[in-house]
């Protein structure tokens, strides 16, 4: 029984081992193998201009400001509008996908 429990904890690490490893894609062209991209990369934000031009689309008026917020979420923009009659609108763009979040 003690050879047995033995093989069990050498079982265990080795397969604790190989889970750690990156896994590996082997190439169509037989060219050295590719390392698998974890899915959780930081995807790509979206430039300021990007986010100004999602704002113009959903208002009309004069851009006034445009800054990146960075938190613990995902990235957003807050772009400061001046609308006709001189109103001013906060806009939340999604640092993301570009999408208006929020118009305040």
């Amino acid at each position: 029984m003690h050879l047995l429990h033995s093989k069990f904890i050498l079982l265990l690490f080795t397969s604790m081992a190989f889970a750690s490893m990156p896994a590996v894609i082997e190439a169509a062209d037989n060219s050295k193998p590719k390392f698998a991209i974890a899915s959780n990369e930081k995807e790509r934000v979206i430039s300021k201009g990007q986010a100004i031009a999602a704002v113009k689309s959903e208002l009309k008026g004069k851009v006034l400001s445009a800054t990146r917020i960075d938190s613990k979420g995902p990235p957003v923009y807050k772009v400061k509008v001046l609308l006709a009659k001189g109103r001013i609108r906060t806009v939340y763009v999604d640092g993301i996908s570009g999408r208006v979040i929020r118009i305040n």
